[in-house]
């Protein structure tokens, strides 16, 4: 996968969560239709 813009925003997180937590974000994360979109539902949820 090539990135070509350079002033693309970056998104650090760490997290606690256990496994069913995280594949219960992701999940709900995925339902989004952009990876955009499924980026800020993951990082919403994931700092909850």
């Amino acid at each position: 996968m090539k990135h070509s813009n350079l002033s693309e925003e970056r998104n650090y997180f760490s997290s606690m969560k256990s496994k069913k937590e995280l594949g219960q974000i992701i999940e709900k994360a995925n339902k989004e239709s952009t990876y955009e979109k499924k980026a800020e539902v993951f990082l919403k949820l994931i700092n909850e």
